[in-house]
């Protein structure tokens, strides 16, 4: 579960990146309908970026907690096994749960740390859209004023 952390980033990343690709091409045509076709467009990604987020964190905040259901299984049955077994016996589910307790401690750090990318990837995303929601913006008022000049030198025939 941790190791695809570095994949579900980069996918998320390269979501944002075509959403801001999109966003600046549409940002260079000369259709208004379009325009506002681009913003529909980048509304459509942007939410389906911050859905993607929400339900990796969700899933990243649920591996620790299955973890830890594991780990006190095991240590339940190390508790079991001690009372109806030898000691030498008991030695081998008390590895199996400092493993475990290991590895849902490790796999806590890492839910941590990717929660935290995952909130800086958002963070960075949504700065690039509102810039790119700017400039299509910026775009859009520079067409409507070449539309009007060009229609006022166009006048009577």
């Amino acid at each position: 579960m941790a190791r695809s952390y570095s994949a579900a980033l980069t996918a998320l990343l390269a979501l944002g990146a075509t959403s801001l690709a999109g966003a600046q091409t549409v940002g260079d045509r000369t259709v208004s309908s379009e325009s506002s076709q681009g913003e529909a467009a980048i509304a459509a990604d942007t939410s389906a970026l911050v859905d993607s987020v929400r339900a990796l964190v969700t899933q990243d905040d649920s591996q620790p907690q299955a973890d830890q259901a594991r780990l006190d299984s095991l240590q339940v049955m190390l508790g079991n096994d001690q009372r109806s077994t030898s000691h030498a016996a008991a030695a081998s589910p008390a590895l199996a749960a400092a493993r475990t307790r290991q590895q849902a401690n490790q796999d806590l750090r890492r839910a941590k740390l990717a929660q935290a990318q995952l909130a800086s990837s958002e963070r960075s995303t949504e700065k690039s859209i509102k810039q790119a929601q700017k400039e299509l913006t910026k775009a859009q008022k520079e067409l409507r004023k070449a539309q009007a000049a060009a229609h006022r030198n166009a006048g009577p025939r």
